[in-house]
């Protein structure tokens, strides 16, 4: 792809409809919700307002998948995407890592991935999974400070992803009919059973 941002090697831009394997469920949740956020700008709005990003009319948000980056030197840093957010010259760049149903998030790969961001200059790493956390900016996780200095971590719950969905639909703020449906449909997804998005025991 010749659209890909300079930091990555190889990657896919985030498909509502990936085409990944039955074993990569969380690949695919991560796909279709990274997908969502340049389509439903509300939901961008409120999710990406968490780790200190402000989205206005002219931000331009792109997401992508699958992705390998050019300055790694650990073949198992391998995120399961990429959030990159443009507000005119400003570029805030973000890996993410997901984990579903009782799957933990891991100290050593989240480590990596940090480590993985400070050498492409990318802003933080923002984990996704069921560890359940009072704000964005605390991770599940303990990781020296030290380990954090260029690097944010920040931290989101598919249960309050699924609380944004359910608030942005209860107060209308999604007017496009076309993005109402689909923002419908991720609240569907996010409360069934075969995606187990069942709380870490």
């Amino acid at each position: 792809m010749s659209d890909l941002p300079e930091i990555l090697k190889q990657g896919e831009r985030a498909r509502l409809f990936p085409v990944l394997a039955d074993t990569s469920r969380e690949g695919r949740i991560a796909s279709i919700f990274l997908a969502l956020l340049p389509t439903i700008p509300s939901l961008a709005e409120v999710v990406l307002g968490t780790v200190g990003l402000r989205i206005g009319k002219r931000t331009q948000i792109e997401t992508y998948t699958e992705i390998v980056l050019n300055d790694t030197s650990e073949i198992k840093n391998r995120p399961d995407g990429l959030i990159v957010v443009r507000n005119g010259k400003s570029t805030w760049s973000a890996l993410v890592e997901a984990k579903i149903g009782k799957a933990d998030l891991d100290v050593d790969q989240v480590t990596r991935y940090i480590e993985a961001a400070k050498s492409n200059k990318i802003d933080a790493v923002i984990t996704i999974s069921n560890q359940f956390v009072a704000r964005a900016d605390v991770s599940p996780l303990t990781l020296p400070k030290t380990t954090l200095k260029k690097a944010g971590l920040f931290h989101w719950s598919w249960t309050w992803l699924q609380t944004q969905c359910d608030i942005l639909s209860h107060q209308k703020r999604v007017d496009d009919q076309e993005q109402e449906f689909l923002l419908r449909e991720f609240q569907r997804l996010l409360g069934s059973g075969p995606i187990d998005f069942s709380l870490a025991a």
